[in-house]
């Protein structure tokens, strides 16, 4: 970062020979084409992708309060807020795709569906050290799927997908997923 060969100064970032390349979802969905996670039909493309924005939009309501340079109980307030207000709506939408059939495009696992599965993993967990730390708040992500039959059964068969499971059962656990405030210790 310091020596200014970050593209947009930060990370993530992807090296494919001697270009250097950033920003997440731009990088899954290269990744996706590659895996044969991305639809032919440019349609679906276009539906897939606005899938994945769409979890984007989730997130950049989210994990900016981790980060919020106040109190804890302020925080804590924050993320209320965002699970009983913001959340909700947005969730209904996911559902609402959801309920059309197995999987959200073209009828096959696409980057669509993991975006949405990792939507919904990320929010079942805690997300910093002070939401870890409360037994409310830790509650109100397990639980934030609840109302959501449709999207709930679909974060089910995603994670039951086998390279799903299997990258599931081996990736690092640890208790919320905040990196500034993690230690070594926090990684079993």
């Amino acid at each position: 970062k310091e020596a200014g060969e970050l593209p947009f100064g930060q990370f993530p970032t992807l090296q494919v020979g001697d270009r250097l390349f950033a920003q997440s979802y731009s990088i899954a969905k290269y990744a996706a084409r590659l895996a044969g996670l991305m639809p032919s039909d440019p349609l679906d493309v276009l539906e897939a992708e606005s899938l994945v924005d769409a979890t984007d939009d989730v997130r950049s309501k989210y994990v900016p309060i981790r980060y919020l340079p106040v109190e804890p109980e302020v925080r804590l307030q924050r993320y209320e807020q965002f699970f009983k207000e913001t959340l909700p709506p947005l969730l209904k939408n996911f559902d609402g795709f959801c309920a059309r059939g197995d999987f959200l495009v073209g009828g096959r696992l696409s980057v669509a569906d993991l975006a949405v599965f990792n939507m919904c993993d990320y929010l079942t967990s805690p997300s910093c050290d002070v939401q870890a730390a409360s037994p409310e708040h830790t509650a109100m992500g397990k639980t934030c799927l609840d109302a959501y039959e449709h999207l709930k059964a679909h974060m089910e068969r995603v994670r039951q997908t086998p390279a799903v499971a299997e990258w599931l059962a081996k990736r690092p656990k640890t208790p919320h997923d905040n990196v500034l405030a993690l230690t070594d210790a926090d990684y079993s």
